[in-house]
């Protein structure tokens, strides 16, 4: 299906083969996902009071870009065995700014340095998003480091997915590209 072009296009909702069959010229996509079977995620929603505990980028068909223990390119197809719920974002963006976010994911997983910062886990359980770890990120600041190219308003320092998907549904032109849920 073509993607949306505004906000009151009809949400859709992707089956995982879809998912992994997104064309190149639609990406990158921000991923926002629920790990529905895991209690560190029920305590990520719980403190963010959000509905998503982990954030990434498809940059290519099929892939995602994820700062786990490590910022590394993994396939999709991990989040779409049945225990993820999917939400997909996209902008009303450039093929030049799109590329040009495709170039910094590239340049991201190209460096040496790529662990996660848990200290600014921490500083998120205490209250206080400040105290992190210089040149680490988790995974929703590695996520704002890609959206802030396209969207340089987004000014959210340390932000948590629930943090990046409010943003996102206050802006006219981000839209969700679709949605997967393994329950329906």
């Amino acid at each position: 299906p073509a993607p949306p072009t505004t906000r009151t296009d009809t949400m859709r909702i992707l089956t995982a083969d879809q998912i992994e069959s997104i064309p190149q010229s639609d990406l990158p996509l921000l991923v926002l996902s629920d790990n529905l079977r895991s209690l560190l995620s029920w305590r990520i929603k719980r403190h963010t009071k959000g509905y998503y505990n982990h954030a990434m980028w498809m940059h290519k068909p099929g892939r995602v870009v994820s700062q786990d223990r490590r910022l590394r390119d993994r396939p999709i197809a991990d989040y779409l065995q049945g225990n993820h719920r999917i939400k997909l974002w996209t902008g009303c963006w450039t093929p030049a700014t799109r590329c040009v976010m495709q170039q910094r994911i590239a340049f991201q997983l190209a460096l040496t340095e790529r662990r996660y910062d848990w200290v600014g886990i921490i500083g998120q359980r205490l209250g206080l998003p400040w105290l992190n770890c210089p040149g680490r990120f988790y995974c929703s600041e590695h996520a704002a480091t890609i959206l802030r190219l396209a969207e340089p308003f987004f000014v959210t320092r340390h932000p948590t997915p629930a943090d990046i998907d409010a943003w996102c549904k206050t802006q006219p032109q981000m839209v969700v590209y679709g949605l997967h849920d393994p329950s329906l």
